[in-house]
């Protein structure tokens, strides 16, 4: 059965296994071995919570083909189900699995008509694979045949002269702020096999932890994007592929937690898109799509300004007092002596950090309400901000909101009936703590309407203490845990929408309120994804540092990559995540040329003993030299689109060049990113360099290793990418 249009050709056998996949323009196909299973879900009954529908172990598959259409249908009218027992039998469930073309799309839904008991969990589908190289042919020509005599109007064979094979494969993989894994199908096929759920994969769940519905497949001269399209973000899993029979070939799958009961459904929907080039093109196109879920907003100008986050501690979880409310103006100082401008407040409470919430009141012991109001405002008064903490995704069992019922009656509920739970357990010095403190909280269901209405009252009581903002923690990004609390208003009364449909609202609700009240507050939250971002004013990074040095110099191993994220979703401000009282050089670099936000941590009594003596003086002064360096560009720089590399040529892969544009004017951000000296060799096509600027005055065109620059200059809105796998 084949599909074609003037981009692509791909052949289906009978069940629906994609057999053959090929770039028409290239004649290069992309499948080595056709995958077992075109297919699996998950089935929960009483009795058993997984018996498992095998695509491949199906019989009686009914298809249809429209090729005008560029479509095919395949139904299966009752799925047979595997649970260990000899009777097993079938489910009364039918799937429609629908494969269309569009371009260099290839779009993947289905219809389910669920006539039984069963809860629908697993949702497998599709599963592209086993992919060896995408810019070499590896199909076996008897599968090719097979392909072509499956249907008389197969049309032309892939040219066999396809390029030969060029560097391998890389993925791209949404965790935060982004990886490229270099040569995954032997990294997958090389990790140990086992016999637990996961065995040589990769896999990450989305909305959060995953910062996008997509991963990406890469070479050096094509691009292959799994997109998850789904207009109500049901909870779901992106899988990457690879057992040691591959032979280093991949499969890509995308698994969606449906929860679908008894009646009828449709599947959300998934993307392939595969094509010559490099990955802009692949994330631009999903970015397009995303924005239609991502409400725009006007932030701050101090936030979209902000010059560097100076996260405090005041008071830890083991009520150990660093900061009383007296010492803000002294941290307004040090902060600025690194060139920083917010302090970020957490622990500011009487209960101390990761205590009580959310009962959370302000510290007689700290000072008390007026002296912490007025040590506030005179942060503000001397040119900073002040952002206070708040949670909005944890209840501490300890707390009289949980004990009164209303805390548990909120809880997120696992499929046992039982709180989900997370654990955080602070200590410094004593090992007693370390190993015996085991602090427990449940997490609130965003889909509560009382839990969204506390979190908007607390909010409000916090921009009455004078705050220029408040960092909602962990609502930006958690896993999308499903509940199954049926007292719960989720949406469409379905489970899995439980936490991407409740928070959306909730980080809504919170973003009204706050903007009601005063437009310049800020809203904050950690963790990188791109659904909650939109609401948010900036959010806190989540393993957001540099990787290697010169890991760019060779495709290999683990990149930190958040190119994708940036060129994606350039309006929202994001700081960096570095939990120390110093901020190394190559951090200050990395936020620099990526446009990150710098920040530092001081959690701990010796991080208040080392940053009052200036123990780390030398990072001080390069992190206030480089934001000094910055702070006459930033209002241009926030008003100017992060475009990545596009049109920037360099001539080494360490010399790292982020572009900012406005029409045909740009800003060139470099870092030198290796233990040598090296030459600003930067072109920009179509256009040309008009000035390099660096922190020391000089217009000398060579940086020294690990230093910085900003070339302006001139160039089309339009160009390539150099490329960077």
């Amino acid at each position: 059965m084949i599909l074609e249009n003037d981009c692509l050709r791909l052949a289906l056998d009978g069940s629906g296994r994609i057999i053959s996949f090929a770039d028409k323009r290239s004649g290069v196909n992309i499948i080595a071995e056709p995958v077992r299973d075109p297919f699996m879900l998950t089935l929960v009954s009483d009795d058993c919570m997984e018996n498992i529908v095998w695509g491949g172990a199906q019989s009686d598959c009914k298809s249809r083909i429209d090729p005008d259409a560029c479509r095919a249908e395949f139904l299966y009218d009752r799925l047979a189900i595997d649970n260990g027992r000899a009777d097993a039998g079938y489910a009364d469930i039918s799937v429609k699995f629908i494969v269309s073309l569009d371009g260099d799309h290839v779009d993947f839904t289905a219809e389910i008509d669920n006539r039984g008991d069963y809860m629908i969990s697993d949702f497998e589908y599709p599963r592209v694979g086993k992919i060896l190289s995408l810019s070499k042919d590896s199909l076996p020509k008897d599968n090719l045949s097979a392909a072509s005599s499956a249907d008389s109007s197969a049309g032309g064979q892939p040219d066999d002269t396809a390029p030969a094979a060029g560097k391998p494969m890389s993925l791209f993989w949404p965790e935060q702020p982004g990886r490229l894994y270099h040569n995954i199908g032997a990294r997958l096929a090389g990790a140990h096999p086992h016999r637990e759920n996961g065995s040589n994969c990769m896999k990450i769940t989305y909305p959060g932890t995953a910062m996008m519905g997509m991963c990406a497949l890469l070479d050096d001269k094509c691009s292959l994007f799994l997109s998850l399209r789904d207009p109500d973000f049901i909870a779901a899993e992106l899988k990457a592929e690879g057992l040691p029979e591959d032979g280093g070939a991949v499969t890509l799958v995308a698994d969606k937690n449906l929860c679908f009961g008894r009646g009828r459904h449709t599947a959300p929907p998934v993307r392939i898109d595969y094509y010559e080039g490099d990955w802009h093109r692949g994330a631009a196109e999903y970015a397009e799509w995303m924005n239609n879920y991502r409400p725009a907003h006007e932030r701050p100008d101090w936030v979209r300004e902000m010059s560097g986050y100076f996260l405090v501690i005041n008071k830890q979880q083991f009520g150990y007092e660093m900061w009383d409310y007296t010492t803000l103006p002294e941290l307004y100082r040090l902060a600025a002596s690194h060139g920083f401008d917010t302090l970020g407040l957490f622990g500011w409470y009487d209960t101390g950090h990761d205590n009580n919430y959310p009962d959370l009141e302000v510290s007689d012991s700290m000072g008390g309400e007026e002296t912490l109001k007025q040590n506030i405002q005179a942060v503000k008064d001397s040119g900073g901000h002040v952002t206070l903490y708040y949670q909005g995704h944890l209840i501490d069992l300890g707390s009289d909101y949980y004990k009164s019922g209303e805390g548990q009656r909120v809880a997120c509920k696992t499929i046992w009936g039982a709180n989900y739970a997370e654990y955080y357990s602070k200590s410094h010095k004593s090992d007693f703590l370390a190993n015996y403190s085991r602090k427990m909280f449940a997490i609130a269901c965003p889909s509560c309407p009382e839990w969204r209405e506390l979190m908007c009252e607390r909010e409000r009581w916090i921009q009455s203490l004078g705050a220029s903002g408040t960092l909602y923690d962990q609502i930006g990004g958690m896993p999308p845990y499903i509940c199954f609390d049926k007292s719960h208003p989720h949406d469409g009364g379905n489970p899995a929408r439980a936490f991407p449909g409740g928070q959306t609202k909730l980080l809504d609700e919170l973003r009204q309120t706050a903007k009601r009240e005063n437009p310049d507050f800020a809203l904050m939250s950690e963790h990188i994804t791109d659904l909650y971002s939109a609401y948010l004013d900036a959010v806190h990074g989540i393993s957001n540092l540099p990787g290697r040095v010169g890991e760019r110099g060779e495709p290999t191993g683990v990149w930190q990559f958040p190119d994708v994220f940036r060129y994606c979703f350039p309006d929202v401000p994001i700081t960096l995540r570095n939990p120390n009282p110093f901020i190394e050089r190559r951090a200050v670099n990395y936020a620099f040329v990526f446009g990150f936000i710098p920040e530092l941590e001081l959690r701990y009594r010796a991080d208040r003993e080392d940053i009052r003596a200036d123990k780390y003086k030398p990072q001080r002064e390069y992190a206030a030299l480089i934001s000094n360096f910055r702070k006459p560009f930033a209002h241009e720089l926030a008003s100017m689109r992060y475009t990545d590399d596009i049109g920037i040529h360099t001539s080494s892969r360490t010399l790292i060049a982020k572009g900012y544009r406005n029409d045909a004017d740009m800003l060139i951000l470099v870092w030198n990113d290796s233990p040598n000296e090296c030459k600003l060799d930067i072109t920009i096509e179509g256009g040309s360099i008009k000035e390099i600027l660096k922190p020391d005055g000089s217009s000398s065109p060579i940086l020294p290793p690990d230093s910085v620059a900003i070339v302006s200059g001139r160039g089309s809105p339009r160009g390539q990418s150099q490329g960077l796998v």
